[in-house]
């Protein structure tokens, strides 16, 4: 008998003790240069809020989360935003160059040129590359890359701007005439060629969703104050036959947060941490931050006091020094968390600079009165020769991983140096 009853017991401790062993080789094969090289890869397409590489991602995240075994944010991992996005199989693009023989010339999306996304543009019009033609509001205007600024403010027919590497945006913008960034092959045939007129037919259709993040936490003793660490995943997909992977904008990023994740929740397991760490995992910021609005809203009715931390775009080999992206004037709403984030990047012999060079997750939080920042490279737009984001450029070939581990190594002394403290605005 006592043979029999130990055979169950045995299978049970296998299977048990089998679990154990998978979930601690399913964390600890969560490395950053995994989930940069997974979410940079062609599977996931460029990771565009509303498509398939996206809903991947959010897949992707929450199998990591439920395998460290973090709280839920609610009933699951999921924070909800409704939002208006414009898929791809509902966009037209065209663009034809004739020239003054007759003949006729349809350039390809993606490869030749990439409009900024408008509702809607029907033109067909003669080019110049003078910005003061007398004719220029009859005329397309075409510019090449030197020359980009004299775009703002014109009165033109559309603008074509020349791009090393063309620019993609996923946000719609509301331009007085159509735009778009063209290759520099594309620039060449325009000014060099008999060229009569250029025709450009843009359309894009929006449909409403429900943009998914992923939200974790781990609690702590006192659950009415947070620390809420964030980085954006989405990105702006694909355009032809060219995938913007976003390694940099924001793979890094989410990569540092599942690293800090898997940290946070393992040295939880011998040490409660004194207020509850949040880890989100923010969707559309590439469209107008709409689910961090959202989110910030919500989480304002759960918690009495939390500060932000976001991350986005780190490890860019040619991207600078880092910054803390706070706010563009002087504000006393992120002087202390400021103060101490410099303080510990100095500590742990990471450049820290205070600079601000744009908005990302962190703006909401600081818009309804709470301390957020974000730590991003400081040159992402193609300062001193390098690469740009949001082109096909931002890929594996540019990716500093040891600058990742160093923030995330310093992100995990700064929240434990700083357990118990809550950054709040100073007052004034």
């Amino acid at each position: 008998m006592k043979k029999r009853m130990l055979i169950p017991v045995l299978i049970v401790t296998i299977i048990f003790v089998t679990y154990i062993s998978l979930r601690y080789i399913q964390q600890d094969t969560v490395t950053i240069q995994k989930t940069v090289e997974t979410l940079s890869s062609d599977a996931f397409n460029g990771r565009l809020l509303g498509t398939e590489g996206n809903e991947k991602t959010i897949d992707y995240i929450t199998k990591v989360f439920d395998n460290l075994d973090l709280a839920k944010y609610d009933d699951d991992y999921y924070h909800e935003s409704r939002q208006t996005i414009y898929p791809p199989h509902q966009q037209e693009h065209f663009m034809e160059v004739t020239y003054t023989d007759g003949t006729s010339k349809v350039y390809a999306y993606g490869d030749d040129y990439l409009e900024y996304p408008i509702p809607h543009a029907d033109v067909t019009a003669k080019i110049t590359t003078d910005d003061k033609d007398p004719d220029l509001a009859n005329k397309i205007l075409v510019l090449d890359k030197a020359s980009k600024s004299k775009s703002y403010g014109v009165e033109a027919q559309g603008v074509l701007l020349e791009y090393d590497s063309l620019f993609k945006l996923s946000s719609m913008l509301k331009l007085k005439a159509p735009k778009a960034a063209i290759s520099p092959e594309l620039f060449t045939q325009l000014t060099t060629q008999d060229v009569d007129q250029v025709t450009m037919k843009f359309k894009y259709e929006p449909t409403d969703i429900d943009a998914i993040s992923v939200v974790g936490k781990i609690k702590g003793q006192d659950s009415t104050k947070a620390v809420v660490i964030s980085a954006h995943f989405d990105h702006v997909g694909w355009a032809g036959n060219t995938i913007f992977r976003g390694t940099i904008d924001n793979a890094s990023g989410t990569a540092i947060l599942l690293e800090l994740a898997k940290r946070l929740k393992d040295h939880s397991k011998d040490y409660t941490f004194k207020h509850d760490i949040i880890f989100a995992a923010f969707n559309g910021e590439d469209s107008f931050l709409f689910c961090s609005h959202d989110f910030v809203k919500d989480i304002e009715k759960q918690y009495d006091a939390f500060y932000n931390i976001n991350i986005d775009c780190i490890g860019k080999t040619d991207g600078g020094d880092i910054t803390i992206n706070g706010t563009h004037d002087a504000s006393p709403i992120n002087t202390t968390l400021t103060q101490a984030l410099l303080t510990n990047f100095e500590k742990n012999h990471v450049t820290l600079l205070d600079e601000f060079y744009g908005a990302s997750d962190h703006i909401h939080f600081v818009n309804n009165g709470h301390a957020g920042i974000t730590l991003g490279q400081k040159d992402l737009m193609g300062e001193n020769g390098g690469t740009m984001i949001h082109t096909k450029d931002d890929n594996l070939d540019y990716v500093d991983y040891d600058e990742m581990r160093k923030v995330a190594d310093t992100l995990f002394d700064f929240i434990l140096t700083n357990d118990g403290t809550i950054y709040v605005p100073t007052p004034s």
